[in-house]
């Protein structure tokens, strides 16, 4: 018969085990009046007196899940825990051989704190001495159903960290308590400088084999937190870890959460004004209680634009609600769930998705099979789940762009031996929703490669390869399929990495021969790069080429590269640039429109010109859309600038750039003889304009752009009307740096007046006639006249009335042109001694007759005034204080011309005592600077304007500048 200390040795540490389970996570325990010590000799049994109650612990929330909670460890267990963790929890340090655990070393231990709690009286402590830090849930403790949601919250506080971060981490096991690794989650790293913020993770629901759910609490160091985001280890650099400082976790609860899905009947979520935007909504809950769904929609700038409720019977349900969105744009939805009982409780969120609603193409567009050199656009999609590629042509349709470009990449190549499944459901969706469609192979199937024995999944590689070697696993893979595709592309529809220059004509030449034995007559894509040169290709260029243009690449840059691929175009080359987005996670979806779409449009502007001075190109998207976590498609925000731009091009040139104003860029859009709208001028054209941030991130364009009612629309389609001034006839148009379409522009009005030009631009200054013309170009295709009137402004400098030069003649001055023609129109300007150097403005007054009469328009053009060779600043301010007395004039005078000059300087203030200065011997490329100082005049002198006089010792040359006294 075994001893009492052996059998108590056997059966109170489980009967311990027990009792502390089911006192520990519930919140209103009382103190027990006894404690059991288990220590490595005996077990002994010590009395304590009942202590007075420790504050209980605040719920985790009021809401309806608080019936939801499965367990909580509010750690308020010190009273029947005598050990310094928690109980069912373990410190998961490295402990080898048992346990390898390379960066969490056995020294960082964590314990319970008494001093620092989210709620009640204690918290786990996480601290470091260097490395990471682990507190993890035993295997077994919380048992999950298969079917069932479930989320992790947590209260987590920081103190001395810098590089480490605050991390929770759950995953499911199996029935065997192993993890399975598809339902591993982490929280966002945390740093919270010595604050409480909450913390959740959600896991994955319906995993059959999921029996129970494990936690970890982590303090995780710059390596560990490398391993957490790549995958990838990284070597410990110990100069970025913490040596100091701890996490501490509060308040870790695990809530079971309904099932939520949010789905929606249109492919890819798009609609197409007028139809309403409708969503399904399917719930599946275990708790038989009755819910409500709330349904928050917000915009683009995450602003509320509609919240609704729904009721979902007890145990769920599926449901069809429609949304009330009257803005195009694309619109983010998120639901909640609440109980019948609660009003304003935000509730967490289950389920999210993305809607775009946009115009669609026009009408003449929709169903259209046209593909042309005036619908350049295109769809690219990779990464996609086989289930979704065949929606894919319904969505290049609803967007109003001909061309798809699919890649199929690796995942979905290692699932399908042949490319057969997968395509003929593409071909079946094409036959509805026709499209002109690519191929991307991204990379080979496993079998082809394991045949060459090589790791280079790349298809150009099989141009370095025997093709008796490739060509019929070449066949077999395509399946089929190759009499009714035809084109392809050899590698990935985004170029990451300059191809080798020697190597590629010969191996895409290769390629395209070994694809011609299964697809006749292959048009074969080269993926290329446009900050990369092109290889010489000789008599053998790719039939097209896919040219990335990387997000870096800069807007002013694009003229010049497409003038560089321009030879390849010339000689055959079908060029289709991709514009890479911004990364958005670090750029805000409005900052990724922007630069996509003015980048968009240059490229389609420069390579669609009326004057076909370069060949035209295609413009691509990538990507265009996205998968969420259950597979399903969801679209991007840059579908609906995309949509917007395929529907103002279509059938449009680029006839001239905007030149209305400072600070904006842009394009006027003309009809391309021929088309549908080709014969209509007045009203038939659009500008497109965008801020360009030099002058902040707005600028007004104003001018005269028709007679009509403008309409001004957004990168999503929505419009606005804009009328013109009933006095002057002009437009005045608030552009921002976000692109904005006008419509109802009178292309042939905007280039004429944009097109008049004062020649010579730089005039001399100095004491003098100057002979001067004004050039007039006619861009309609009938002779037109009119008349211009010359006029000083009024107010030339906008500070003095009283002009000192004149303009002559001053009477009207009649004019004709025939089609396509220009005239030159000769004037004269007088210049007073004292005419300041600088841009000066010359006010016209034009009357004009072509396809309709005009009324008079009154414009203003710029010439300058100055010395060829010769530049001259001047500044004034009060010194020694900003109150004076005296006034400090620095004048600055560069040479910028070939001789050496000898020049003199001349101060003229009222009231002062003229002052010179000399500069002598100023040589090419030389730069003077010259002070004046007058004497207690910063009072007599304040707000009234000061000259300097620069005369040419040796030549007649003189100018004059202005500075103003503060």
């Amino acid at each position: 018969m075994r001893s009492l200390r052996q059998r108590l040795r056997a059966v109170l540490p489980a009967f311990a085990l027990a009792c502390c389970s089911l006192l520990a996570p519930t919140a209103d325990a009382q103190q027990p009046a006894a404690t059991l010590t288990l220590t490595s000799d005996q077990p002994t049994i010590i009395y304590m007196a009942p202590l007075p109650p420790r504050p209980r612990a605040a719920p985790v929330t009021a809401s309806m899940f608080n019936q939801r909670v499965l367990r909580l460890f509010n750690f308020e267990e010190r009273d029947v825990n005598p050990e310094d963790v928690p109980l069912n929890w373990f410190r998961a340090q490295h402990l080898p051989p048992d346990r390898p655990r390379l960066g969490f070393p056995a020294f960082n231990r964590a314990v319970f704190d008494e001093q620092i709690a989210a709620s009640g009286t204690t918290s786990v402590k996480l601290p470091t001495r260097g490395g990471s830090t682990s507190l993890r849930l035993a295997a077994g403790a919380i048992l999950v159903f298969p079917d069932a949601q479930y989320r992790v919250t947590a209260n987590v506080r920081t103190a001395g960290l810098r590089a480490a971060r605050a991390v929770l981490r759950a995953t499911m096991l199996d029935e065997a308590k192993v993890p399975i690794t598809s339902t591993e989650v982490f929280s966002d790293p945390t740093i919270t400088d010595n604050a409480w913020t909450p913390i959740s993770i959600d896991l994955p629901g319906g995993i059959p084999s999921a029996r129970f759910l494990q936690l970890e609490l982590l303090l995780l160091q710059p390596d560990q937190l490398v391993k957490l985001t790549t995958g990838a280890p990284r070597t410990t650099n110990s100069s970025a870890q913490d040596i100091d400082g701890a996490a501490y976790f509060d308040d870790v609860a695990v809530l079971q959460l309904p099932r939520v899905s949010i789905t929606t009947e249109a492919p890819g979520n798009i609609f197409l004004r007028p139809s309403t935007p409708a969503i399904i909504l399917d719930v599946r809950d275990l708790s038989g209680q009755e819910l409500i769904a709330v349904l928050d929609v917000t915009d683009l700038d995450d602003r509320t634009v509609q919240s609704k409720r729904v009721v979902i019977p007890r145990g769920g349900s599926k449901l069809r609600t429609t949304l009330d969105i009257k803005q195009l744009g694309w619109f983010r939805v998120t639901l909640r769930v609440l109980s019948p009982d609660e009003k304003t409780s935000t509730g967490p969120t289950l389920a999210t998705t993305s809607l775009l609603i946009i115009e669609g193409p026009a009408g003449e567009a929709q169903g259209s099979t046209l593909v042309s050199p005036l619908r350049p656009f295109a769809l690219i999609a990779t990464g996609l789940p086989e289930p979704t590629i065949a929606q894919l042509p319904a969505i290049a349709q609803a967007v109003g762009v001909p061309r798809l470009t699919v890649g199929l990449g690796p995942g979905t190549q290692a699932r399908s031996p042949t490319l057969q499944p997968t395509i003929e459901a593409l071909l079946a969706a094409l036959a509805v929703h026709p499209a002109e469609l690519t191929i991307a192979i991204e990379k080979l199937p496993q079998s082809i490669t394991d045949r060459l024995r090589t790791q280079t999944p790349s298809v150009l590689a099989l141009g370095s390869v025997d093709r008796a070697d490739w060509e019929s696993d070449l066949a077999a893979w395509i399946g089929g399929l190759g009499h009714r595709v035809n084109s392809w592309q050899a590698g990935p529809v985004l170029s990451e990495a300059p191809l080798n220059h020697a190597a590629v004509p010969g191996q895409l030449l290769n390629v395209i021969k070994g694809l011609s034995r299964v697809s006749p007559g292959p048009r074969v894509s080269l993926p290329w790069r446009a900050d990369s040169a092109w290889p010489d290709f000789q008599a053998a260029p790719p039939p097209a080429a896919a040219v990335t243009l990387p997000a870096s690449f800069h807007l002013e840059a694009i003229a010049e590269m497409l003038a560089t691929a321009a030879p390849q175009a010339r000689a055959g080359t079908e060029l289709t640039y991709v514009i890479e987005p911004l990364d958005r996670a670090r750029f805000s979806r409005r900052d990724v429109i922007d630069h996509w779409l003015t980048r968009a449009v240059e490229t389609w502007a420069q390579s669609h010109r009326a004057d076909r001075a370069l060949p035209i190109a295609r413009v691509a998207l990538w990507p265009g859309l996205r998968t969420s976590a259950d597979g399903l498609l969801r679209p991007d925000p840059l579908l609906g600038p995309l949509s917007t731009l395929a529907r103002m091009t279509e059938g449009m040139l680029a006839v001239s750039p905007v030149q209305a104003a400072p600070g904006v860029r842009g394009y006027v859009l003309a009809p391309e003889a021929g088309s549908a709208i080709g014969s209509l001028n007045i009203g038939a054209g659009t500008m497109i304009v965008w801020a360009t941030g030099e002058l902040g991130p707005t600028a007004n364009l104003t001018g005269y752009f028709g007679g009509g009612t403008l309409s001004i629309t957004d990168p999503f389609g929505n419009q606005t009307s804009l009328n013109a001034n009933p006095k002057s006839g002009q437009h005045t148009i608030a552009v921002g740096t976000t692109p904005s379409f006008i419509q109802g522009v009178d292309p042939s009005l905007v280039r004429f007046l944009a097109d008049i030009r004062v020649n010579p631009s730089f005039v001399p200054a100095g004491v003098g006639s100057h002979d001067c013309e004004l050039i007039l170009t006619n861009p309609w295709t009938t002779r037109v006249s009119g008349e211009i009137t010359l006029q000083v402004p009024d107010s030339h400098t906008g500070l003095r009335r009283d002009p000192t030069w004149a303009i002559s003649p001053s009477a009207p001055i009649p004019f004709t042109m025939p089609a396509d023609g220009s005239t030159r129109i000769p004037f004269n300007v007088l210049f007073a001694a004292a005419e300041e150097a600088g841009i000066k403005n010359i006010a016209l007054v034009v009357r004009l007759a072509a396809d309709r009469a005009y009324p008079p328009m009154r414009l203003i053009e710029p010439f300058t005034v100055g010395l060829e060779d010769l530049d001259l600043t001047v500044t004034a301010q009060n010194a020694p204080t900003a109150e004076g007395p005296d006034v400090v004039l620095t004048t600055t005078v560069a040479n910028t011309g070939r001789l050496t000059r000898t020049l003199q300087l001349t101060s003229l203030a009222p009231g002062i005592a003229t002052q010179t200065q000399p500069i002598v011997d100023l040589g090419p490329g030389e730069s003077a600077v010259r002070r004046f100082i007058l004497r207690d005049a910063a009072k007599p002198l304040t707000g009234r304007r000061v000259r300097i006089l620069l005369v040419e010792l040796e030549g007649s040359e003189r100018m004059t500048k202005y500075a103003q006294v503060p």
